[in-house]
């Protein structure tokens, strides 16, 4: 059997069916061979989708209702947090593992909470507000820096929590999470400074062949970091600001943002943007209920 997603005219939901070459029922319900419209069987001259088409009227103005999945239901990536096909709105996203990592998230979430007061007490002095965006100086350098390495630190648990290992790494494995993640699909803004405009710190991610050039407030970071001197001038605050969008996108990327962090930062931050998922992209919930998630490595490739 091979599993495909049902998506009907003004159905938000997308219903899962265990397709083979003779018949084809609903994955989510109990003994679909005794509830109507949840089985089909095909007869001794005609395959199954000749069958499908026969007795519903799915493929009525769309020829392809049916669309195979990737994951096999109850198959997530660790630390990459999609919708399900239940609740496929981006608005709905979650991490199936959350439970075996909320000291992770925790510590996650504590560290934005400090990136934005840092944040906020410069912003006391220096009015992040057009030109001042452009400023610069010790504290916005380090606070640049701290935000940065946040960053860094996701990506990397990222790589390794789906068995992607280097002794050490680079922007050309970190940018393998871009389409993974469909990071440059997110846009943040910052509800405290509504005349800033909504900032996607991976808009650029994955397009040029130059990963870290490709991420300016990242770029800025390296060279701030390792050669002040010369590159003092571009730890500038909108940098500062990137970087901390980036963290909180990098939070959301991994562990879902349904109810919680939403709650917890939402005088500070906004998910102005999120990703579109296609159905290929979608977890589907194990059955019968109560089996658990089973993490599945994504295959970043070498």
């Amino acid at each position: 059997m091979t599993i495909y997603l049902l998506r009907l005219p003004n159905h938000e939901q997308l219903v899962p069916w265990e397709v083979g070459d003779r018949d084809a029922r609903r994955y989510d319900i109990v003994d679909p061979e005794n509830v109507r419209g949840c089985f089909y069987q095909a007869e001794a001259n005609e395959d199954i989708w000749s069958a499908l088409k026969r007795q519903t009227s799915w493929f009525v103005g769309n020829p392809a209702p049916f669309e195979k999945v990737i994951l096999a239901p109850g198959q997530c990536y660790p630390r990459i947090a999609r919708p399900t096909a239940n609740h496929p709105d981006s608005n709905n996203m979650l991490q199936p593992l959350d439970r075996e990592l909320q000291n992770e998230i925790a510590i996650a979430e504590s560290q934005l909470r400090v990136l934005l007061r840092q944040l906020h007490r410069i912003c006391q002095t220096v009015h992040p507000y057009e030109d001042n965006l452009n400023a610069y100086g010790h504290d916005i350098r380090n606070l640049l820096i701290l935000a940065s390495t946040e960053v860094e630190s996701h990506w990397r648990a990222v790589l390794s929590a789906n068995s992607f290992q280097r002794e050490r790494y680079s922007t050309n494995d970190y940018v393998k999470l871009a389409p993974a993640m469909k990071l440059t699909e997110y846009a943040v803004s910052f509800p405290s400074y509504p005349w800033i405009t909504d900032l996607r710190p991976f808009f650029l991610w994955g397009t040029t062949g130059q990963p870290t050039r490709e991420l300016a407030w990242y770029d800025a970071y390296n060279k701030a970091k390792h050669d002040r001197e010369k590159s003092f001038a571009a730890a500038t605050l909108k940098n500062a600001f990137e970087a901390i969008a980036a963290n909180a996108i990098m939070i959301c990327a991994q562990f879902g943002f349904f109810g919680g962090f939403r709650r917890r930062f939402a005088s500070e931050l906004g998910l102005s943007r999120l990703p579109h998922w296609s159905s290929q992209d979608l977890y589907i919930r194990p059955m019968p209920t109560g089996i658990e998630w089973t993490p599945t490595n994504y295959m970043f490739s070498n």
